[in-house]
């Protein structure tokens, strides 16, 4: 086998191997490309790769990104440090986005948002399958609606780890 880059792969801790040649990019496996793996969680091998068309300039530590919703412009902030997506109720009513009841019966009690600030925002709604478009990306998010606290939208690792982000 020819050597390669190294890769963790499946392999036990510390084991660094060999990356064979045309492996699967998502399980290291031989006879499949990732596009059509079968560990795959997303099903997807497509990549969002977020660049300054995407950003706003104006914001130096924090990464805004221009997008919409139906027709509506949106500025959304990518926080890695945010479990899910959030929009505003005030957005979603804008929006005219069909909002639906978390299933309390399930979680017990509303699912508690905590920002920045510390103070928890308690949220019972969501608005499922929501279509937005960045750039020239497109597809399908949900969002939990809560107070934000001045942004209109907050995306998290919910999103970046359901469509591939590299920031």
């Amino acid at each position: 086998m020819k050597k390669g880059a190294p890769f963790k792969g499946s392999q036990t801790k510390g084991d660094l191997g060999v990356k064979p040649k045309g492996a699967c990019f998502n399980c290291n496996e031989v006879g499949h490309y990732s596009k059509d793996c079968p560990k795959s969680k997303t099903g997807s091998s497509k990549v969002l790769v977020l660049n300054a068309n995407l950003a706003q300039p104006e914001c130096n530590r924090l990464i805004f990104l221009k997008g919409k919703i139906a027709k509506w412009d949106i500025l959304c902030l990518l926080d890695t440090k945010a479990s899910h997506n959030f929009i505003t109720l005030e957005s979603a009513e804008r929006m005219e986005l069909h909002l639906e009841e978390l299933h309390l019966e399930e979680l017990k009690a509303p699912i508690e948002v905590h920002f920045a600030d510390g103070v928890p925002h308690p949220t019972t709604l969501q608005a499922k399958g929501v279509p937005l478009q960045l750039g020239n990306w497109r597809g399908k998010v949900d969002l939990l609606v809560s107070t934000l606290g001045g942004m209109d939208c907050i995306l998290g690792m919910e999103f970046i780890t359901q469509n591939n982000v590299l920031i």
